[in-house]
């Protein structure tokens, strides 16, 4: 078994064309073809060799995991000995397993080639041949493996998974991305335990995960090399994994019981060295009290402020608002995300370009993101306090440019959307003329966990004017937590 295993035939690229055979002879009569000598790549020097492997690995752009790469570049690493060596640190560098989706039809063994099972024999394989995959980064959603399989499988792909996560952390994993994991008993507290032992492990995501229980984090030493954790609903006592760490840069918790209370001072301990935050749902606002008498503190003292992304979900008095927006002048913020808002108001955003005026990305959610709703003043008040943040980049709210109406029969309600529609693709083309800065605004309809669909803008300048290059109702994923931002290795 190998790489190709991991290749899905409808994901795969199809093989460029050879180029056409060149002309045998410059007689029109002759229409004898003789094929292209090979070009002699080995016999360049090595440097080249190596760069012109860097550009045959090209990738697409990513947000929340690496991109793998292409069926392109896996030909060329089987090429022969000298490409597979150059080739395969780059080819194992980062792995994605997703279990199949249950609509897609495969034969059994197409899916058992895919399995945990199979990744982790190739694991065993090389290390019995006296070798090690450089595998650095890893995520895993759903290990359990898709519906379809049957018990007996789907508890031999869990246990493959933690036999494999283990091997593989002991190695020097660095990066540890996990989605949808349901390990009860012995099997889940050794996937903790392998976590927390792990010697080299920087970065770690776990969402929606079950596993482990409060007791055993008594008994864990502390995470030195930790520099990114994110916790994301799930059993609720993994949060206390920023209990463990001692060097946090990167701090993501949105827990299923949304309490905080007993895990802010060691949040707030990690302030020295945190360039990124986010809490979700915090019902609890003596947490942020916490955090703005902290950065007074630090601010006063001279102490060390190095905050560059603080994205914050809860209930807060506009007076509370306004002494935690202020603490965060002391702090390099470049980007600012406010959710629960309650009421927006354009002294809100006055006050954020006051204390913060270097701000490069703006949220701003005054409901609850099920849906949009409506601002209490006129849009205009609020682009006059927007473009005094000279360097804004990125803008995202949830202001609706009208409630929608009681519509008694489908045709009135497709005519409402359409209208609706225009309405905000002319918010948005307001916003963009005035900020001459802006680069995307997002109007959000609906927002959930790591994404949001509303209408997107994307704006850029032509000749000295504005113009627009994009403008849709889409989804997109991680426009606020992309990984290439929130994941500090």
């Amino acid at each position: 078994m190998d790489m190709w295993d991991f290749v899905d035939p409808d994901e795969a690229s199809s093989a460029p064309q050879s180029p056409s055979p060149a002309s045998a002879s410059a007689s029109a009569s002759d229409n004898a073809t003789a094929p292209l000598e090979p070009f002699p790549l080995l016999q360049l020097p090595p440097e080249l060799v190596i760069n012109i492997v860097n550009l045959a690995d090209s990738r697409k752009d990513w947000d929340d995991w690496p991109s793998g790469v292409s069926s392109h570049f896996l030909a060329l690493s089987e090429t022969n000995s000298f490409f597979r060596d150059l080739a395969r640190p780059r080819i194992w560098h980062s792995l994605h397993y997703q279990s199949l989706r249950r609509d897609r039809v495969r034969p059994s063994e197409y899916r058992r080639r895919r399995g945990l099972r199979a990744l982790a024999a190739i694991i065993d394989e090389a290390e019995q041949r006296g070798e090690q995959l450089p595998l650095r980064l890893l995520s895993v959603t759903h290990p359990a493996g898709d519906s379809t399989l049957s018990e007996e499988d789907a508890d031999a792909e869990k246990s493959a998974f933690v036999h494999l996560v283990k091997k593989l952390l002991q190695g020097g994993l660095k990066v540890l991305w996990l989605k949808s994991v349901v390990l009860h008993g012995r099997e889940g507290d050794e996937l903790i335990e392998s976590i927390a032992r792990a010697p080299e492990l920087t970065a770690l995501r776990l969402n929606q995960v079950s596993a482990g229980n409060k007791q055993l984090f008594k008994d864990l030493p502390t995470m030195s090399k930790l520099k990114t954790l994110q916790v994301m609903h799930g059993e609720k006592s993994l949060v206390n994994f920023v209990k463990l760490s001692l060097n946090l840069e990167c701090i993501l918790l949105w827990p299923s019981n949304r309490q905080f209370g007993k895990l802010m001072p060691f949040i707030i301990d990690q302030l020295g060295t945190l360039r990124f935050l986010s809490l979700d749902a915090v019902n609890e606002p003596s947490c942020f009290h916490s955090i703005t008498e902290e950065l007074k503190r630090r601010s006063e003292a001279n102490e060390p402020i190095v905050l560059e992304e603080i994205f914050l979900e809860g209930h807060l008095l506009s007076r509370d608002r306004t002494f935690l927006i202020e603490s965060l002048s002391a702090a390099p913020l470049k980007r600012l995300a406010l959710y629960h808002v309650r009421i927006v108001t354009p002294l809100l955003i006055a006050q954020i370009a006051d204390s913060i005026p270097g701000l490069e990305g703006l949220t701003l959610v005054q409901g609850d993101t099920s849906h949009a709703v409506r601002w209490h003043t006129p849009l205009n008040e609020y682009v006059d306090e927007l473009v005094k943040l000279k360097n804004l980049k990125h803008f995202a709210y949830d202001r609706r440019s009208v409630v929608a109406p009681n519509v008694p029969n489908l045709a009135e309600a497709i005519e409402f959307v359409e209208d609706q529609k225009n309405l905000e693709f002319k918010a948005l083309s307001t916003i963009g003329q005035a900020c001459q800065s802006l680069r995307t605004a997002v109007a959000i309809t609906l927002d959930v966990s790591q994404g949001a669909m509303g209408y997107f803008a994307t704006f850029s300048q032509r000749e000295g004017k504005r113009v627009h290059v994009d403008l849709k109702k889409m989804t997109v994923q991680d426009f606020l937590i992309s990984f290439s931002r929130w994941c500090v290795m």
